[in-house]
């Protein structure tokens, strides 16, 4: 502890050194902070301008219309996949879940609302009786049976009712499923190995 009382009175001896001490100190802090913004700045160019899209303020349901539940954020432009909404189509409705902060895509939305808005290009609705329509929930993925087979191992529950679970299908299974549900021998089973699109 002795080179401190040293130092303490070389330094009262000769201002000068003391002033060139603090000089020194300053410009080093400077020129840290100096080097964290360049590093900040090069690391915000590489991610590019900002761009804004629609995100969603709270959980979306399939089938949930959207008024309402998006907000406009702004996003690294790196980020924004070319498929994000900047503007809310009139009546757009959730096609699948969308979490919570999440950017909402052309993929996420239909134009149509109810059943429609949950059915892929080019599928069809069909109804199928069911004890027990209250197991199934609006945009599960689904496959239907019959008879020991599968008709269709793609399938989406657009909307349940009383003893009825009305499921989307790919036209190339539609006949056998329609004609199974209609003779009352068609099964909807959930699965959890495909997202419909």
């Amino acid at each position: 502890m002795r080179w401190i009382s040293r130092l303490r009175m070389l330094l009262g001896y000769r201002p000068w050194l003391y002033w060139i001490c603090v000089g020194a100190i300053a410009l080093t802090v400077a020129a840290a902070i100096e080097g964290s913004q360049a590093t900040a700045h090069r690391t915000r160019d590489r991610w590019g301008t900002a761009s804004a899209v629609l995100v969603a303020s709270r959980a979306i349901a399939p089938g949930e219309r959207l008024d309402g539940a998006v907000v406009r954020r702004s996003r690294p432009s790196a980020m924004v996949p070319t498929t994000a909404l900047e503007l809310l189509p009139t009546g757009a409705t959730a096609r699948q879940y969308i979490a919570a902060g999440e950017m909402v895509t052309r993929v996420d939305i239909a134009a149509a609302t109810g059943p429609l808005a949950l059915l892929p290009q080019g599928w069809l609705a069909i109804a199928i009786s069911d004890q027990h329509p209250e197991l199934f929930s609006v945009g599960d993925t689904a496959a239907v049976l019959s008879s020991g087979e599968i008709l269709s191992d793609r399938a989406v529950v657009v909307g349940t009712a009383d003893n009825v679970i009305l499921v989307g299908v790919p036209t190339t299974s539609a006949a056998a499923v329609a004609n199974a549900a209609n003779q009352h021998l068609a099964m909807v089973a959930l699965s959890a190995s495909h997202t419909p699109q």
